[in-house]
């Protein structure tokens, strides 16, 4: 049994990136019920029904695009040969936020040493 081609991955990856996309709460970290766990999976189970997968297959495919965008993102935040980069657009200013967070946390924890010194 021969696995899908390569044109058949691309175009459930696009679906995936298009249902999730769709479900704000599944990606905005700043979005009221991002925590709510059983809107979440609620969500993830509309996801898979859309994919034609599993909401756990959903969720691992999903938390792989967003490490290689966060990955693509430190590369370049403005352009990579990743043919999911563009598509994915809607949540590159998830991964800044992380950036200027580690960067803001990282200037807090510098002046608490200079403080204790």
């Amino acid at each position: 049994m021969k696995g899908k081609g390569k044109g058949a991955k691309l175009k459930n990856m696009d679906k995936l990136i298009a249902a999730v996309q769709a479900r704000e709460c599944l990606w905005d970290r700043t979005y009221r019920g991002h925590r709510n766990r059983f809107k979440l999976e609620r969500y993830w189970n509309e996801v898979a029904a859309e994919v034609g997968t599993t909401s756990l297959n959903c969720r691992k495919k999903w938390k792989n695009l967003k490490d290689q965008c966060r990955k693509e993102i430190k590369k370049n935040p403005h352009a990579s040969d990743w043919p999911h980069f563009p598509k994915l657009k809607f949540i590159h200013n998830q991964f800044t936020f992380d950036e200027e967070e580690e960067e803001d946390t990282a200037g807090r924890s510098l002046q608490l040493l200079r403080r204790i010194h």
